[in-house]
Parts: C-alpha cells; sequence; structure tokens
C-alpha cells in the first residue's frame, strides 16, 4: 500500500489471508489520526478485487485506490476469478415438519479454488425472518444445506436469500410449505 505520493502508507494496520487461493484484505485506520488517508493497493498480479463489505465488484485490477478515515476498517476479497451469480436449487413445496434440502452454486468465470461463505436465510409466507434456519455453507465443499421445516410454521410461499460473502453476489428462491 502506498499513499498518493508513492510512499508506503503509515497508521494502517493491513492484514492479509489466505483461503484456498483467495486472498482477504484488511485494512485499519488508526483511530488516533486525523484526516482521511487515501492511497492504493499494489498487487503482484492482477486479481478480481471485491469490496466485501459493500458487496460491490470493482472489476480486475493490478492496484485500486481505498480511502481510509480515522478507526474504519475495509476488507476486500482478491480472487483470481469473476464470480458472475449464485444460483439455488430446492424443492418447489415441502410438509410441515418435512426437510427441505437447498443445493448452491457459484457461477464463475474459472474453477471456484478460493474459499467462500455462502449465508442462506430463510422467510415464511408474513416475511419474518426465521434466524433458527440459517445456515452457512464453505464453499467450494458444501454445496447443500438441510433444514427442518416445523410442524407449528405457517404454511404458504416462503423465501430463500443466498448471499455470497466475499462477492456480494445474491440471489432468492421461493417455495411452499404445505
Amino acid at each position: 500500500m502506498v499513499d498518493q505520493k508513492g510512499r508506503p502508507a503509515r497508521r494502517v494496520e493491513v492484514a492479509l489471508f489466505r483461503g484456498g487461493e483467495g486472498l482477504y484484505l484488511v485494512l485499519l485506520r488508526d483511530p488516533n489520526v486525523k484526516g482521511t488517508w487515501r492511497g492504493k493497493v499494489l498487487l503482484r498480479e492482477p486479481r478480481f478485487v471485491y469490496d466485501m463489505r459493500k458487496g460491490l465488484a470493482l472489476g480486475r485490477r493490478r492496484a485500486f485506490g481505498v480511502e481510509l478515515r480515522p478507526g474504519e476498517a475495509k476488507v476486500f476479497s482478491l480472487l483470481p476469478y469473476d464470480v458472475r451469480g449464485l444460483d439455488i436449487s430446492a424443492p418447489e413445496e415441502v410438509e410441515r415438519g418435512g426437510d427441505l434440502t437447498v443445493r448452491v452454486s457459484l457461477e464463475a468465470t474459472g474453477d471456484v479454488t478460493a474459499l467462500h461463505v455462502v449465508r442462506l436465510e430463510f422467510f415464511d409466507g408474513s416475511g419474518k425472518y426465521l434466524r433458527p434456519l440459517t445456515r452457512k455453507l464453505l464453499y467450494p465443499g458444501e454445496r447443500e444445506a438441510t433444514v427442518r421445516v416445523a410442524l407449528n410454521d405457517a404454511p404458504g410461499e416462503w423465501t430463500i436469500k443466498a448471499l455470497d460473502v466475499a462477492t456480494g453476489a445474491r440471489t432468492t428462491a421461493r417455495f411452499e410449505v404445505r
């Protein structure tokens, strides 16, 4: 990381984590300084860059600009491929008291070799978030989750929302609880 004049960043903590072929970069500006720091992150090779907190794709880059206010943290995923989307497949209906198996796949421009966490959230027919049914899949690896619909759950059209935490890719699916 360098500032706007090409000097190494000062008073910015940098942490880099690896998950498979993916790199995850965390930047934290010292909270005891004044003013916004502006600079750029320089990469050894081009990567597809995603702002993980905003769920925003920045494109394939070898360098990218960053602004950090005092105490601000930013988190980026740096991947060797572009994630084009996320897909969910689930049965059209499930009986109350039955199991629902949800399958997830990432659509990417290459083999998915980095660690991704895909969060699955469930909402009943009234739109109520059903926190106990939430699942997190580590991808590649886990590509499906099974949840049990309770006997006393409300029937109706339910919604599954999926989010790839590394890239912000999202999708939604619906199924009927009978």
